[in-house]
């Protein structure tokens, strides 16, 4: 199991201020010694904005970012939950809501090999090798 801690830090972006003089949220996980970095889609003030709090003064956007990372860690509880390796990157998908990033991934958790995994993607078939494959659009 990994014993890593998962940090996570909203930090602002004063290098693309845009025209109404807002700056984009950006939140920054770091697991290990792996980081990831997306758009959280808040903008603010420069000045409104606490770094050492990690809050602003506006209670909506304090709210979203309270949901961004409660869903992260949530997401992270779930991996250590599963005993088996994760890294920062699987944290990030399932957050995104991703199950299984490829079908590289798909190939090696069931076990068969990508063409008939490939086929059910492209929804050329329903089943590969015997397994009944369901998902959502």
């Amino acid at each position: 199991m990994n014993q890593n801690k998962l940090s996570i830090r909203f930090v602002i972006n004063k290098a693309r201020v845009n025209k109404k003089g807002k700056c984009p949220l950006h939140c920054r996980m770091t697991y290990g010694q792996n980081r990831k970095q997306f758009a959280t889609g808040q903008f603010m003030q420069y000045s409104e904005w606490d770094s050492k709090r990690q809050v602003t003064k506006h209670q909506l956007v304090n709210t979203q970012l309270e949901l961004v990372k409660s869903k992260i860690q949530s997401s992270y509880l779930k991996l250590q939950l599963q005993g088996e390796v994760f890294n920062i990157d699987n944290i990030y998908g399932l957050y995104l809501g991703k199950e299984v990033d490829s079908v590289a991934e798909a190939s090696k958790k069931s076990g068969l090999s990508k063409t008939p995994i490939s086929r059910v993607c492209r929804s050329e078939r329903k089943k590969a090798r015997g397994y009944v494959w369901k998902y959502i659009q």
